[in-house]
């Protein structure tokens, strides 16, 4: 199989050009999500640690009030139940954000030798299934399944794995296809390479593209820093007024710890 697709369109040249390039940019801006997390992870978890508890004690203050308006005692557990309802998808979403963070942290370095050969690798496959160029991936469960995975080993830089699905992706490419050249033809494809010049210039322009301008300047992520250790302090002397209003609904002796857990 030494030549696997002819193309029939002039312009493919550049659509193939700009797919490689808006892919770049969305592992870059992985890239620059990770190391963003890595840097900053801890504090913004710390911050929304804090803003999940007031948001509890808010809700609590809530149930409390109503219960007062309609002269309705008080319950521990009817609190317990609001709260934790109300708070549900925060608490999912704080546990994304750890996983992020310890992502980030456990995420390694790559060679510039290999990032070369990632590179090479991808580009290869991009020409034989990237779902854009080669409709017949849509038809095929192992193509899509192949490109999927190849996707995945782009974005985390694994080479061991970009590797494998190449020789797994030939293989597949020339038994689905009886060893025939794939010809291609992409219809509207001026359209098409306008659209994905406008999507690159989007990608570029919002984040996390642009947390690399961030993360490149020491004295604004020293500031970044300080501005999220001010707003972790103000979660933290919210909440204590919260405890206040809250201590005013309970009985005397009553515990409001639980609410914190």
């Amino acid at each position: 199989m030494n030549e696997m697709i002819k193309v029939g369109n002039g312009p493919y040249g550049r659509y193939e050009e700009l797919l490689l390039r808006r892919d770049a940019v969305r592992k870059a801006g992985y890239a620059y999500e990770i190391e963003y997390h890595r840097v900053f992870g801890e504090l913004i978890i710390a911050v929304f640690r804090e803003q999940l508890k007031c948001a509890k004690k808010k809700k609590a203050i809530e149930f409390c009030q109503a219960a007062v308006n309609h002269g309705r005692a008080v319950e521990e557990e009817g609190v317990r139940m609001f709260v934790d309802e109300a708070t549900g998808k925060l608490h999912a979403h704080l546990d994304r954000m750890v996983e992020d963070y310890k992502s980030s942290k456990e995420t390694g370095m790559v060679t510039e030798l290999d990032l070369l050969r990632i590179k090479k690798i991808y580009h290869k496959l991009v020409k034989l299934i990237h779902p854009d160029i080669n409709p017949k991936v849509g038809d095929s469960k192992e193509l899509k399944e192949l490109w999927n995975r190849i996707v995945t080993a782009y974005n985390n830089n694994d080479l061991k794995m970009l590797q494998e699905m190449e020789v797994l992706t030939v293989k597949a490419v020339d038994r689905l296809n009886d060893g025939k050249p794939i010809e291609i033809e992409i219809p509207d494809i001026e359209r098409k390479i306008a659209d994905l010049e406008e999507e690159i210039r989007t990608l570029i322009e919002t984040d996390p593209y642009q947390y690399k301008f961030l993360l490149a300047d020491s004295d604004a992520v020293e500031a970044k820093k300080a501005s999220l250790s001010q707003e972790l302090k103000a979660f933290q002397e919210y909440g204590r007024h919260l405890d206040g209003i809250l201590a005013d609904y309970l009985s005397s002796g009553a515990d409001i710890k639980w609410l914190m857990n």
